[in-house]
């Protein structure tokens, strides 16, 4: 039986150590980086869906999913995270199955009455982000199109210049 955990953004976001100080943008992808990378959710087949307040950038919609995850990113737009999550949570068929994160005492009391668990930001956030193993890292490194592309032609334009050279 896999499991839904809901996670209110900033408020996880706000209790990392290593993403105190940062730009926001920066502390989003780092939270996300986090997710996908150290999974604090267990397995992989659980649902993950990070909600954040207020409006995406400009390049990026309101909701999205990560590719090979199973990692959801949902901006709330014109309401607060808090209500975003509280309407998630009513829609959600098996309450039992879905954990929000958080540690705003008002979100944590109103989730529950839907039968919802609620677990404090303790729980999933580490005080330091564990160094990962090399297997880890090699198994976690993807490259997008572009960059594949751009080594692509690099490689080339090295390899025709040792060519010219002979």
């Amino acid at each position: 039986m896999s499991v839904h955990y809901i996670i209110d953004g900033y408020n996880v976001l706000k209790q990392l150590p290593d993403l105190e100080g940062r730009p926001l943008k920066d502390g989003r992808d780092g939270l996300i980086r986090y997710f996908e990378i150290y999974r604090p959710q267990g397995s992989i087949k659980n649902k993950v869906t990070i909600v954040f307040d207020g409006k995406s950038e400009v390049n990026l919609p309101t909701q999205r999913k990560l590719k090979k995850t199973n990692i959801e990113i949902i901006f709330s737009q014109d309401e607060t995270a808090d209500n975003k999550i509280k309407k998630l949570v009513h829609r959600i068929p098996n309450p039992k199955q879905v954990i929000v994160v958080t540690d705003d005492r008002g979100l944590k009391e109103t989730v529950k009455i839907y039968g919802v668990r609620v677990i404090p930001v303790k729980e999933i956030a580490r005080k330091k982000f564990p160094k990962p193993d090399e297997k880890t890292i090699r198994a976690k490194t993807t490259l997008n199109i572009e960059e594949m592309e751009k080594i692509t032609k690099e490689l080339e334009e090295i390899w025709l210049r040792g060519n010219h050279l002979k």
